[in-house]
């Protein structure tokens, strides 16, 4: 049934429709239909034309000339040595123009390095409850929301411990004040950090330290199942620190295995290491790796100490990557070295010689691909010629061949 103002409007359509008269096309009408259809076919024909031009021109000179290869990542064995690793051929990119440094992309990376070892950031001290260590962890989190943050590089690993549940690692003494204690009540300290920054969408960059296995200020004793107690042939006081020896296999293995765990059973975004490789040198201590080092010579091996020393570091960096990206290749891996990556390799740059004094060749990772990103430490000014924030950022994003992310990583005022 319809309502009288539906009828109304049907009246009056029909109304419209009987009055419309359809009048016969006349002769010149018709011309002219023939002629502007003529037009719009030509045009369409021609466009044809060139576009099948085109096209043929496109594939003979796919043929002709065909597309190189993009380098891939240097696939090697974990026993190699640096002369048996081929470089690869370079992207051909713009980065060696003056320009190199302009942004050209849409988003970027502004994170955090939320450090817990000797409490420097998080937790404010070993002693805190539950409650106050995820209420200064969600201060963290608040204020890099509010700042328009979107990366959290958080220290889950300072000494050979875990700020995370693990069977392969003590709780960490920064934590809970006791080496091997658990929070109580319990709670996964990774965990609660991973989703509370999703919720803000901010990104969790898992920060270890590979062979750090004691600060000069750590009391008491090491947990049964810390890598000094269960290797401790490899565990040598340095100063006032203790380091594993990064030529140990077992000790190499300990760290590989300590931190596919993680990936495997954590929603991280990254897996993130800094300078620590071999410890920074001190005046007049040597490190004490001549066991390890004559047992590699005993075996047939010729490098040099300092080539070796760079070789186990190259081997561990090689196998993180190949790692995690056979596990989830969406997991980044970045590292923040030392910002100078040798003396006089850009113009006028003096300072400590990380290739030579913590065996370091960033370089060498890079030119591989073996990293996602890198994020040197460029603590300096601008002015000063011998260590200038610009002149050494610029040497940085000229020597990426894969043209990987470069996070510029300095010293800034505090979040809190």
């Amino acid at each position: 049934m319809t309502s009288n103002n539906d009828s109304r409007r049907l009246g009056k359509f029909r109304g419209y429709r009987e009055s419309i008269t359809v009048k016969p096309i006349t002769s010149l009408q018709r011309k002219i239909g023939i002629w502007v259809c003529g037009l719009i076919l030509g045009f369409v024909l021609s466009q044809t034309h060139a576009y099948c031009a085109a096209a043929g021109d496109r594939i003979i000179s796919a043929i002709t000339n065909p597309p190189q290869p993009q380098p891939t990542p240097t696939q090697v064995g974990l026993d190699f040595e640096l002369s048996q690793i081929p470089l690869p051929k370079p992207v051909e990119t713009a980065s060696n123009s003056p320009q190199a440094n302009q942004p050209t992309h849409q988003r970027e990376f502004r994170g955090v390095w939320v450090a817990s070892v000797v409490n420097i950031d998080w937790p404010s001290a070993s002693n805190l409850s539950v409650a106050q260590q995820k209420f200064e962890l969600l201060a963290i989190l608040n204020r890099m929301q509010e700042l328009n943050l979107n990366a959290l590089v958080l220290q889950i690993r300072p000494t050979g411990d875990a700020f995370y549940q693990s069977q392969l690692e003590p709780w960490s003494t920064w934590l809970t004040g006791r080496q091997g204690e658990a929070p109580n009540p319990f709670y996964d300290p990774l965990q609660f950090a991973i989703e509370e920054s999703h919720k803000r969408n901010i990104e969790l960059h898992a920060w270890f330290n590979p062979y750090r296995a004691r600060m000069g200020s750590e009391r008491g004793p090491f947990a049964p199942n810390h890598m000094a107690a269960v290797y401790p042939q490899y565990a040598y006081r340095y100063g006032d620190l203790i380091w594993m020896d990064p030529g140990a296999k077992e000790v190499q293995d300990r760290t590989y295995n300590v931190i596919m765990d993680v990936v495997r059973r954590y929603d991280i975004d990254a897996v993130h290491l800094d300078d620590y490789f071999y410890p920074y040198p001190k005046p007049g201590i040597a490190f004490p790796d001549g066991q390890t080092y004559n047992a590699y010579r005993a075996a047939g091996g010729n490098l040099s100490l300092a080539d070796w020393r760079r070789n186990n570091v190259n081997q561990m960096i090689f196998r993180l990557y190949q790692g995690i990206k056979e596990i989830k290749p969406y997991v980044k891996f970045g590292i923040s070295p030392f910002g100078i990556y040798r003396p006089g390799k850009a113009p006028g740059i003096v300072g400590m010689d990380q290739y030579e004094a913590i065996f370091a060749d960033v370089k060498l990772w890079m030119d591989r691909g073996w990293l996602d990103y890198l994020s040197p430490q460029l603590y300096w000014r601008i002015d000063p010629p011998q260590q200038s924030y610009p002149v050494l950022l610029d040497w940085w994003v000229r020597n990426n061949p894969f043209q990987r992310h470069i996070y510029r990583g300095k010293l800034s005022e505090s979040i809190g």
